[in-house]
């Protein structure tokens, strides 16, 4: 009887390692699989850290150039107005003489100092603050010498009224130094 018992208890043991000897023999364990995990989960991380970075830099990359181009295109706007402003100014400076050349055929006009000419945009305003602009309209224009003031029509090419003008220290200037030049455009 003892003899079956030690052979019982051996292949009892021998079962034993049998069952785990394929467990061996599939490959891995609990603790191995687990430790195959970690090494996956960092790599997972790493990619994850690696994508996010390259994203990171193409946005960074992607706002400078839209950064750069926006600031080409506002360097090329300012320059745009410098040169229409430039281009006023000679306008202005153009249609100033072309109305005190026309002017002074119609009217001696003193040339030094050169007289100030504005164009009449509010006439309205103008009329209640002086009756010196009731003759004048929208688009005429106001001359101012030394000493006078004029209302000229270009469209009629003629000069409306003149009135005397004196410039009073606690004002601005005005004909008959009672009304502002509000309402005109130089």
């Amino acid at each position: 009887m003892t003899d079956t018992s030690p052979a019982t208890s051996s292949s009892s043991t021998s079962s034993t390692s049998s069952s785990s000897a394929p467990a061996a023999g599939s490959g891995t364990s609990p603790k191995e699989k687990s430790s195959q995990r970690k090494p996956s989960k960092k790599k997972l991380w790493h990619i994850i850290l690696t994508v996010a970075v390259v994203i990171a830099v193409g946005l960074f990359i992607s706002s400078e150039q839209n950064r750069r181009s926006t600031a080409q295109q506002l360097e090329n706007t300012v320059k745009q107005l410098e040169e229409l402003k430039a281009a006023s100014e000679a306008s202005d400076a153009v249609v100033t003489n072309e109305i005190l050349a026309k002017v002074n055929a119609l009217i001696d006009l003193p040339l030094t100092p050169q007289p100030l000419v504005a164009r009449i945009n509010d006439i309205e305003q103008l009329k209640a603050a002086n009756e010196f602009f009731n003759v004048a309209k929208d688009g005429d224009y106001l001359i101012l010498t030394g000493n006078r003031a004029l209302l000229y029509d270009p469209e009629r090419n003629i000069v409306l009224d003149v009135a005397p003008f004196s410039v009073r220290q606690d004002a601005s200037p005005s004909p008959d130094a009672d009304s502002s030049d509000a309402g005109t455009e130089q």
